[in-house]
């Protein structure tokens, strides 16, 4: 590939801007593999509330200092580039905090265990919760959950956990809608 010099000035924020948009595009939106609270943190980051420019200061710092580039970064628009740079999307302090609001709207996994001390979520199977939680229980809280009596354990739970499960809409969940099991 023969490389080309143009003799003009690009807003290097709007190049990078779209850069990242065109990755999103390819690699995650419309893609199952990855969640709703995924695609929609993206989203919110890369067109409704684009990235700012301490923010994208913030991703290139981070990649230069992994390249020992200084402060001269060349884009070579090169896929590698392009996912490097855009994996440093994840950490950025709004992306977290745009995430966790997704995880918490049931945005996640169809069905998982949501640790809000840790703010993780924890994937399980269909009517899987209740292994799930036992798991990151003795992972996570072994040590102060068995010092607890059954009631504060009970309560623990009730304050420290979300269970998602997507079987049934939402509707069926509400109050006005007749109990039953079909």
């Amino acid at each position: 590939m023969a490389t080309h010099v143009a003799h003009f000035q690009v807003d290097s924020l709007f190049l990078v801007r779209t850069l990242l948009q065109i990755h999103f595009d390819k690699n995650y939106n419309f893609n199952e593999e990855q969640t709703k609270a995924t695609i929609f943190s993206l989203t919110e980051i890369l067109y409704t509330n684009e990235l700012t420019e301490d923010e994208i200061q913030i991703i290139f710092r981070r990649y230069a200092d992994n390249h020992n580039s200084g402060n001269e970064i060349s884009l070579t628009g090169e896929p590698e580039q392009v996912t490097e740079v855009f994996s440093y999307l994840f950490d950025l302090p709004r992306y977290q905090e745009t995430y966790w609001k997704n995880i918490l709207d049931g945005f996640g996994h169809d069905y998982s265990v949501i640790d809000l001390i840790d703010k993780k979520e924890y994937q399980s199977e269909k009517a899987g919760h209740y292994s799930t939680l036992l798991e990151v229980l003795a992972s996570r809280y072994a040590d102060e959950f068995d010092e607890l009596s059954q009631s504060e354990k009970d309560k623990f739970i009730l304050e420290n956990f979300k269970l998602i499960g997507k079987a049934k809409p939402i509707s069926w969940y509400t109050p006005d809608h007749p109990v039953g099991w079909g």
